[in-house]
């Protein structure tokens, strides 16, 4: 299952980036 504990952490970290993005995006 530690497999799934890193999936979880690039996963969050991945939807974390998404707002600045769309930040950036929409400049």
């Amino acid at each position: 299952m530690n497999d799934l504990k890193t999936v979880t952490k690039t996963y969050s970290k991945y939807i974390n980036s998404i707002p600045k993005a769309r930040e950036f995006f929409n400049r």
